[in-house]
């Protein structure tokens, strides 16, 4: 692994960030149109509480969409050339039982074929792990990681 495969990790997260952006968003723009959409009728109840529901919606995808915004300018800030030999925000991290990725939250990705778990930095596996080098055995969740490179 290399700064090409950091810079490949990073565009995936990207996209991974842009999609999730895109579907946030592309909901809000649903809710909104569904409570434009609600007409006044004898049931003013009914009418008002639609609108309500719809406009929590909207609400709650705009806070979802914030945070992946968020969460992408973070990412942004990553520098992929940055070489350390202890884990920051923004290494890669190879254990005999995977490969993980301190930066963003998005679960298991694949990158050039190899599958690695992209933490947040504020999970707590991430800051288990910060600091660490190759070498080091870090203890989480009654689970032991060897840290054999840093990247």
């Amino acid at each position: 692994m290399n700064n090409q495969f950091r810079k490949a990790l990073l565009e995936v997260c990207k996209d991974r960030l842009t999609e999730r952006l895109h579907v946030f968003e592309e909901a809000m723009l649903r809710a909104q149109a569904f409570a434009n959409e609600q007409e006044k009728s004898s049931a003013g109840d009914k009418y008002e509480t639609s609108r309500a529901m719809a406009q929590l919606e909207r609400e709650m995808n705009a806070a979802q969409a914030a945070e992946v915004r968020n969460e992408l300018q973070f990412l942004m800030k990553i520098d992929p050339d940055l070489i350390s030999s202890k884990i920051v925000v923004g290494s890669v991290v190879a254990s005999a039982r995977s490969c993980y990725f301190i930066g963003v939250g998005l679960n298991t990705i694949n990158v050039n074929n190899t599958m690695v778990v992209a933490l947040s930095a504020r999970a707590p596996l991430s800051k288990a792990l910060l600091g660490k080098q190759a070498g080091d055995v870090v203890y989480f969740n009654n689970m032991e990681i060897a840290i054999k490179a840093v990247y």
